[in-house]
């Protein structure tokens, strides 16, 4: 694909594929190891897959003349302390954010595979400087609870459907966007922006797109450089382990109806915004009151 691809991402969100194949047991390999740290190998050998094929990419871009642009995507939540309060609350969200997040887009810039977490260190050969943009896809705050009788212990609160807001929080998405930027100064791509609703009236995803791309306004007004918002998805689509049951599209797929596809009401708004480069202040507003935000 060379003489005609300059984008291009290796992987995408390798946490989710660490946690997903390795611990929870739903994604292939369909494995379910004790412990986070003896997933390492499969992340060392995920970054070390990275570093290769970032090279082999850009010595055929340089052999084609070509330009091209290499990264990857990172599932990002923010990780925030369920007890602002309580010091070993904001360090246990600390901690597991630089896991998670930041942990693998670290190793990119230096070469050093770091995980403090774990206590692992290694320096992979050709890994230094293997990133041309970020790639974030952001889910939403998670809350952070430590457990001082059990410091391996961290207790994720799970503040059920009724507070879906305090889930989605998209000032969170803010705070990641402005957090890259400081840290590597590199473009980002927001790669996945979207949340399920099944509705041909999608309030709930629009309001959900409306609050994601006004926190990515507020970011690039402070200097980050965003290069492209992706709304996951363009059509309702298979999603692993929860096969065809969440609906992300922007158009609705009616399987039981020979996979006739029917435009949701956010294909207007997301059509709106591309035209105009805008974001209508009503829908805004509109956002706010249904996330109650």
């Amino acid at each position: 694909f060379g003489a005609d691809v300059q984008h291009w991402c290796t992987m995408n969100e390798p946490m989710q594929y660490i946690l997903n194949g390795y611990i929870e047991g739903i994604f292939p390999p369909l494995e379910r190891r004790d412990e986070m740290v003896e997933t390492v190998p499969v992340l060392s050998k995920l970054m070390k897959a990275h570093a290769e094929a970032y090279h082999i990419i850009k010595k055929d871009a340089i052999a084609r003349n070509h330009e091209s642009f290499i990264g990857f995507n990172v599932h990002a939540r923010s990780f925030q302390p369920a007890r602002n309060f309580y010091y070993f609350d904001r360090a246990a969200a600390r901690s597991i954010e630089q896991y998670f997040v930041w942990d693998m887009l670290d190793a990119t810039q230096n070469g050093l595979l770091r995980f403090d977490y774990f206590d692992y260190f290694e320096e992979i050969p050709g890994l230094e400087n293997t990133l041309d943009y970020i790639g974030i896809s952001y889910y939403g705050r998670v809350l952070v609870q430590s457990n001082l009788f059990n410091p391996s212990v961290m207790q994720i609160p799970d503040p059920g459907d009724e507070q879906e807001k305090e889930r989605i929080n998209p000032h969170g998405l803010y705070l990641l966007l402005k957090h890259a930027h400081r840290r590597y100064r590199l473009p980002v791509f927001i790669m996945d922006g979207g949340i399920e609703d099944p509705e041909i009236n999608d309030e709930k995803r629009k309001a959900f797109m409306a609050l994601q791309l006004k926190e990515i306004w507020n970011a690039m007004e402070e200097g980050v450089d965003i290069k492209g918002y992706y709304q996951w998805s363009l059509i309702d689509s298979f999603e692993w382990s929860r096969g065809f049951e969440p609906r992300y599209g922007l158009l609705s797929v009616e399987y039981e109806r020979a996979y006739k596809r029917r435009p949701r009401q956010s294909v207007d708004m997301y059509r709106q915004v591309v035209s105009m480069n805008a974001l209508q202040q009503d829908s805004y507003e509109r956002a706010k009151h249904y996330f109650k935000v």
